[in-house]
């Protein structure tokens, strides 16, 4: 590999390998070098190719990211850690959710939900969850806390927390909320709900002002078959 090439372009040329037993020595040692990069942006586009790349290595580098100085990376590092299904990622990952940085909280908390749900000798952490959602002052993290739980059958008591972002008065919320619930669908989660959520995704269509919230709203809407 060219070690004088744009690290964004090097990043990109790997990103582009279908699986992480394409990647070579000297892909793994430039991914090991970028993970101290100085541009933060280089780390935090690392953090989202090691998305793609469920191993061990992989792994390794992105839990070094968890103790990043910039919180974004730190945040994405949490996001991308979800494939995991290692009880050493997991016990990281707590370590994040007492993060000072709300966003950093979040995706912590989402990320233990995908690993529960993928492995089910941790389902003794959800009690954690429902501790911690009780705790939690954002209104935001909570909605976090909440995905984790409907995830992993608890939506009955606790998608209201997801659904009253719907209607808040910050468009990035409202946003999160319409991610959070089309992720759901996904993993076929809250099906059962699904007239409900119909209802209020129709009601907030119609008076929502914001161009990017109603995009997804219809894009929502669209893959779940609701109008």
């Amino acid at each position: 590999m060219n070690l004088d090439k744009d690290p964004f372009d090097i990043l990109d040329e790997i990103n582009k390998l279908p699986d992480y037993t394409k990647l070579s020595y000297d892909d793994w040692n430039m991914l090991e070098l970028l993970k101290n990069h100085y541009d933060y942006e280089i780390r935090l586009y690392l953090c989202e190719v090691l998305s793609h790349f469920h191993c061990q290595r992989s792994e390794n580098i992105l839990i070094h990211l968890l103790n990043d100085t910039e919180n974004l990376v730190v945040a994405s590092a949490c996001d991308s850690l979800s494939y995991s299904k290692s009880s050493v990622v997991l016990k990281e990952l707590k370590k994040h959710v007492n993060s000072k940085n709300y966003i950093v909280r979040g995706y912590a908390y989402m990320s233990i939900g995908e690993i529960i749900n993928r492995e089910s000798s941790f389902f003794d952490n959800i009690e954690f969850l429902i501790i911690s959602i009780e705790k939690e002052k954002s209104i935001w993290v909570k909605a976090g806390i909440a995905y984790a739980l409907c995830l992993n059958g608890f939506s009955a008591e606790y998608l209201i927390y997801i659904e009253k972002l719907l209607f808040n008065d910050f468009y990035n919320y409202r946003l999160f909320a319409l991610n959070l619930l089309t992720e759901l669908f996904k993993f076929c989660s809250i099906d059962k709900y699904k007239k409900q959520i119909t209802e209020k995704l129709v009601f907030m269509r119609q008076n929502d002002k914001n161009s990017i919230v109603v995009k997804k709203i219809d894009s929502l809407l669209d893959s779940i078959g609701g109008r």
